[in-house]
């Protein structure tokens, strides 16, 4: 709390912190109902590719089933209904009670205590307005088991996806656009000369930047690492020098790092947790280190991942890995 109350502070802001609490019952039930619920091709994707690992073939075929049957929108309807006329959680009661708000912002729909707060929200007839945070969840994560009254999405695409697989009206989803672009939309890097010292490059050297795919998705980062360095040792580059970008979310082997002394390296973002998830956040400086880092790039080199979409904001050259 300390450190967002440093970063974003005004009298007018107050900050509670709510100790997540035990999904149980009813609640429980819906929780796990709401991953059985979104049939897209994705989901029939994630599902094969968990069968793949875990070889269990009744449980896929019986998740299929379910999916295919009940994966429908009167049928989510009818769970929305029941969810929120079964579950009794009052977690967030003494909050309505002391601020009494007149509106409620989600910006993370697709986690249980948000849907806690659209739950008391509709109890008291309080106004909510939730934020779809990214552009793959929608269709690749789950169902939202409670509705704002209104919300805000990124494009066309997903306001699509929003009426089609949670069954919300146009009327209702607002196109904003992606709020963290704005930094590049208005860019103001620092120079050329002043970033390639800061990162320990000669100004007169093209940068390449490599963004790691993750430790939670593969163990190919460190291979591509060593790749490149050869490539820029034995001059087959050209004058250009590599810089690894790893994900702000993530955490990497510290003892691979040590095993490569010439790795020059970025290592963005604030973890509140040991854990991969979203406990973390980029403050304006780590968002200004990105601006520069993708202004002063001659390309980037990435495997799934939206930084390619954040590069191509900035016309720069991009090469996705696919093997």
């Amino acid at each position: 709390m300390e450190y967002y109350k440093k970063e974003f502070h005004n009298d007018r802001l107050f900050y509670e912190v709510v100790k997540r609490g035990d999904v149980q019952g009813f609640d429980k039930l819906f929780s796990k109902t709401k991953f059985s619920l979104l049939r897209t091709s994705t989901t029939d994707l994630k599902r094969k590719m968990a069968y793949e690992i875990d070889k269990r073939p009744i449980k896929y075929y019986l998740g299929l089933l379910v999916n295919r049957i009940f994966g429908r929108p009167l049928i989510r309807q009818l769970v929305r209904f029941l969810d929120f006329h079964l579950v009794r959680n009052s977690e967030y009661k003494k909050y309505f009670d002391t601020y009494k708000p007149d509106l409620v912002f989600c910006a993370h729909l697709f986690d249980e205590p948000e849907i806690q707060l659209i739950r008391e929200a509709k109890k008291r007839g309080v106004k909510s307005i939730g934020y779809i945070n990214t552009w793959d969840k929608v269709t690749g994560r789950a169902l939202i088991r409670l509705l704002p009254d209104k919300a805000i999405v990124f494009n066309e695409i997903v306001k699509k996806e929003m009426m089609e697989h949670n069954e919300m009206k146009a009327e209702d989803l607002f196109v904003s656009g992606l709020p963290q672009y704005d930094a590049y939309f208005k860019p103001t890097p620092s120079s050329q000369e002043e970033f390639m010292k800061k990162i320990g490059i000669t100004a007169d050297k093209k940068l390449i930047v490599y963004a790691s795919m993750g430790s939670a998705f593969s163990d190919a980062d460190w291979d591509m690492i060593d790749l490149l360095y050869f490539l820029e040792r034995d001059g087959k580059l050209g004058n250009t020098a590599v810089l690894v970008r790893f994900q702000p979310n993530d955490f990497f082997n510290e003892e691979e790092v040590k095993k490569r002394p010439f790795m020059r390296y970025d290592y963005p973002g604030k973890r509140f947790s040991s854990k991969r998830g979203v406990d973390w956040d980029m403050d304006a400086g780590d968002i200004q280190h990105l601006v520069d880092t993708l202004y002063h790039a001659s390309l980037v080199i990435c495997f799934a991942s939206s930084i390619g979409i954040d590069s191509a904001l900035f016309g720069r050259a991009v090469i996705k890995i696919n093997f």
